[in-house]
């Protein structure tokens, strides 16, 4: 009984679920995702297609997309209130980093998952006493950024996303909120890419040549 009830609970389609619902709320844009995998007893989870979608007064398709993330865990953290990730590896993202008229939208989004990470501090007491995670290493490997302007008709330089990591999110805690490892990711993410571009030196006379 109780292996059924954990199957249910964690499963590839309660993830996904979970992905298309929570992630509009967050980064205040279209969220989809195309799959979600899952085995308990391995300890083994993967995302397939995930994009995550630009606000609103960006033109560029999409802000991020990725078509695999694989994901390692320990199977009897499962049955606790604290799930334990050893590595979540985001492989070979294509990332769009708009500079429209009215901001980045990285930064937007950024901002968005801010406001919303802000209203959750007036939370129930029941609620903040819901489901943790512990990840002990978050690594994005060969990202690849296009970097566009409304005002270049669609034209863009693309550059590379150096690899970078996170590690240890939530230890100090006892654990993270989904939603909290969501806005230190992304606010890791927006830095990494404005990095990156700042480095390109000649990034921008590239679009507008």
């Amino acid at each position: 009984m109780l292996t059924a009830i954990l199957v249910s609970l964690y499963s590839g389609d309660a993830i996904a679920a979970g992905i298309r619902t929570m992630g509009p709320r967050l980064t205040g844009s279209e969220v989809t995702l195309r799959d979600a995998k899952l085995s308990v007893f391995k300890g083994r989870a993967s995302l397939h297609g995930l994009i995550i979608g630009n606000p609103e007064d960006f033109k560029s398709e999409y802000a991020f997309a990725v078509d695999l993330i694989e994901i390692e865990l320990e199977p009897l953290s499962l049955f606790s209130d604290t799930i334990k990730i050893k590595s979540i590896a985001v492989l070979a993202p294509e990332i769009n980093y708009e500079m429209g008229f009215k901001g980045v939208n990285f930064k937007r989004i950024q901002k968005n998952i801010d406001a919303y990470l802000g209203t959750e501090e007036e939370e129930t007491e029941a609620e903040s006493a819901g489901l943790k995670v512990i990840i002990e290493d978050f690594v994005v490997h060969d990202g690849k950024v296009m970097v566009t302007s409304p005002m270049t008709n669609g034209k863009g330089a693309g550059i590379s996303l150096p690899t970078f990591r996170l590690q240890n999110i939530g230890a100090e805690d006892s654990g993270a909120s989904i939603q909290e490892v969501v806005g230190e990711f992304f606010a890791a993410l927006t830095a990494s890419i404005a990095k990156a571009v700042k480095a390109s030196g000649n990034v921008l006379s590239r679009i507008f040549s």
